[in-house]
């Protein structure tokens, strides 16, 4: 909490006033005309703020002889820089710094615009709290939207959730409570959304559910979106790095690799390159399943390197196989072990072949 002091002028065609009667200063004051208030701050690096509604109720501290608290209705704007905060009405504390607004609320900024059934204006520690039926636009191009996965090119980004906290000075943007945010058909679901640009890093948690990066492979037939689900989300711009914990997944068509953790690295155009899953990994297609303690699976070669103490797969038509490596060709059905292409290195698999009964 940062103390900042403020000179405050109210402007207006009329004001009605009661008075104390001791002192003879300000007690209420009203105006049903379109009042402006001016708030001019003493510290450096801070911004006048504005607020302009079409009638207001100005309550004055008896001991302090300071305002304590506006009541504005009607076509209500709060200004900061470029921060723009507008509603039906508006409560503003001068003590705490905390302006609340209501009545079809939205506050916007060079980052986007957000809207909520209530929105509180922290005008202290400039930030936004917003509160249900939370619902923003994201400007294109801005440090904003490219902290995010998303890769079409001018296509709007929105976000829902039940609440939100928008910081005033673009460092981090936070979406709690069935949060949403997508371009598209792309998407990231979770209880809670964290965008922080300076970081270029964006968080997710809670049940996330992710459509954001896509597969690439040799065929045309290969590009396909892939689902990504986990307990959390990491997307790290600056690594181009997508990270998925607690029953991680990821599903292209039928075939999903599955681990507590799992690491992709994808292209400037979001297609992914290799994903590398950790701990009680699982690799399932249709007729084969293949367990192991992790995965590489390179996109290029629609292969999955798997190692285990053994690693193990399950074919419904070719039978099954083990070793302590194991390369699967996820187009071909077709398993080799050890390092691909080394002779050196290729380590002892145990096979056993299904084959027909003589008629």
């Amino acid at each position: 909490f940062r103390r900042v002091l403020f000179r405050s002028i109210i402007a207006s065609e009329k004001f009605t006033c009661r008075f104390f009667t001791a002192t003879n200063d300000p007690e209420l004051c009203f105006s049903d005309t379109t009042t402006r208030t001016t708030r001019l701050p003493y510290s450096e690096g801070r911004q006048p703020q504005i607020m302009t509604s079409d009638k207001s109720a100005i309550r004055f501290d008896r001991t302090m002889r300071t305002i304590e608290r506006i009541e504005s209705a009607g076509n209500v704007r709060l200004t900061e820089a470029d921060r723009v905060a507008t509603g039906g009405n508006l409560g503003f504390s001068s003590s705490s710094g905390m302006a609340i607004l209501s009545g079809r609320p939205a506050v916007s900024d060079s980052q986007g615009r957000f809207k909520a059934d209530e929105i509180r204006v922290d005008t202290v520690n400039q930030k936004s709290l917003l509160s249900g039926s939370v619902s923003a636009t994201l400007l294109n191009k801005t440090d904003l939207t490219r902290t995010t996965p998303f890769n079409r090119e001018g296509g709007t980004i929105y976000a829902t959730s039940n609440s939100a906290e928008v910081s005033s000075s673009g460092k981090s943007v936070t979406f709690l409570g069935n949060a949403r945010i997508w371009q598209g058909n792309d998407f990231i679901r979770g209880e809670k959304i964290e965008i922080f640009p300076d970081l270029r890093r964006l968080n997710a948690s809670g049940r996330v559910q992710t459509l954001v990066i896509k597969s690439s492979g040799s065929l045309p037939s290969d590009s396909a979106p892939i689902f990504g689900t986990g307990d959390r989300f990491e997307y790290d711009d600056s690594r181009r790095i997508v990270r998925y914990e607690g029953a991680a997944s990821l599903r292209r068509g039928t075939d999903r690799i599955e681990g507590n953790r799992i690491i992709g690295s994808i292209s400037s155009e979001g297609n992914l390159e290799t994903a590398e899953a950790y701990d009680g990994v699982r690799v399932a297609q249709p007729g084969r399943t293949a367990s192991g303690n992790s995965a590489l699976y390179v996109v290029r070669d629609e292969r999955v390197v798997l190692k285990g103490t053994p690693a193990k797969i399950e074919d419904s038509v070719n039978g099954s196989a083990s070793g302590e490596e194991l390369n699967i060709f996820l187009r071909e059905r077709r398993v080799t072990s050890g390092t691909e292409g080394d002779s050196k290195n290729k380590g002892r698999v145990r096979s056993v072949y299904k084959t027909e009964k003589p008629r």
